[in-house]
């Protein structure tokens, strides 16, 4: 279920959609279920880039139009997971946290194994699904060497080789800062954090500052150890947030971060199927095959 702003209130109307591709418009069957919710139904007949659009009452629907590619049955039996690492760096150092961004449209349920090769032993790691069909997977190597990342869905293997990727020695006085709050983009007037951790560096002084718009933004920071810390703070503004980290008076090597803000309003709608952010697809729609999606309208506490 994915995301779009979307400015009209919370009643009875008429909804108009329209899907099309480069040779014309494709027919679309309407279901009211009379619960502010639409149930959408088309067919696509041929791959390439589709356009759908929504009014409501006449008006455009903010985030509208959207644009998804159709592919074929075949190419489906092709895809893999792209798995990437998400670092300034691109290095990976040995008891640092480290985020890969995993990138599989599927609706179906997802695991991940990473595996020493040397040891045989698998490692414990954090996932977290995206509403653009992505997935985060944070990940602490204990120690370097190679290591290796699979992707099963519904129990099943996906690929013919997995993600490998080389973990090097520690870092000795590096401080860590990973977290949403300095990666991805986040929500106005919502509370977003990130994690930073000092364990690499030892005792010493640790300064943490949050602007937007130039004006500084009131952070809590919580300590969850001697040397991990829990930053949390709140935008105001879809202004960008830079996030600043000073250790010992000196500012990390990667600080300050840039943070994208997006809004949200009160209304919104949702549709299932629909990438809010890139305008693909996460159940991909094949060639000849039904496809649907359904749109609802809600009034946001």
């Amino acid at each position: 279920s994915s995301g779009i702003n979307a400015e009209w209130p919370l009643r009875p109307g008429t909804i108009e959609v329209t899907i099309c591709n480069k040779y014309g418009f494709l027919p679309v069957e309407t279901e009211d279920r009379k619960d502010y919710t639409y149930l959408i139904k088309y067919q696509p007949n041929t791959t390439g880039i589709y356009t759908v659009d929504v009014l409501f009452d006449g008006k455009k629907v903010p985030g509208m139009p959207r644009r998804f590619e159709v592919i074929s049955r075949t190419e489906t039996k092709k895809a893999v997971p792209r798995i990437s690492v998400k670092s300034a760096e691109n290095e990976i150092h040995a008891n640092e946290e480290v985020e890969f961004l995993v990138v599989y449209h599927t609706l179906n349920p997802v695991k991940f194994k990473i595996v020493n090769p040397v040891s045989n032993q698998i490692m414990k790691y954090k996932a977290k699904r995206h509403r653009d069909g992505t997935f985060s997977l944070f990940f602490e190597p204990p120690s370097p060497g190679e290591y290796s990342v699979k992707v099963y869905e519904n129990g099943t293997l996906i690929g013919e080789k997995p993600y490998t990727f080389t973990v090097l020695e520690k870092r000795e006085g590096f401080v860590s800062v990973n977290g949403p709050g300095i990666s991805r983009e986040i929500v106005a007037g919502k509370e977003t954090r990130f994690t930073i951790d000092t364990k690499s560096s030892g005792p010493g002084v640790l300064e943490v500052m949050v602007r937007q718009n130039k004006v500084p933004l009131q952070v809590a920071v919580e300590s969850k150890s001697e040397y991990i810390f829990d930053c949390k703070y709140i935008p105001i503004s879809t202004k960008p947030v830079t996030v600043s980290v000073f250790f010992n008076k000196t500012a990390l090597k990667e600080s300050p971060w840039v943070v994208e803000v997006r809004g949200e309003s009160m209304y919104s709608s949702w549709c299932d199927g629909l990438d809010s952010e890139h305008g693909s697809v996460i159940s991909i729609p094949i060639v000849g095959r039904a496809a649907y999606c359904t749109s609802r309208v809600s009034k946001r506490d």
